[in-house]
């Protein structure tokens, strides 16, 4: 159990550091809208079920939002 809390916590900060960062600094292009809020809240729920192994019919997302300490 140890191992794969490491596991996802690396996988996590990689998330963070990388992903999200990029995200956010293309997004500072966009036209802030409902819309395109909504498409990056569902990119950060898509790879954080990924990194976790949550299927989407799981429905859990605030658990996921919970287990890896992030915000919408």
């Amino acid at each position: 159990m140890e191992y794969e809390e490491s596991i996802y916590g690396y996988k996590l900060r990689l998330f963070n550091a990388i992903v999200i960062s990029t995200a956010i600094y293309a997004a500072d292009t966009w036209k802030r809208t409902a819309k395109s809020i909504r498409q990056l809240d569902t990119f950060q729920q898509k790879f954080l079920r990924k990194i976790l192994g949550v299927k989407r019919q799981d429905r859990i997302n605030e658990e996921i939002l919970r287990r890896t300490n992030s915000t919408r």
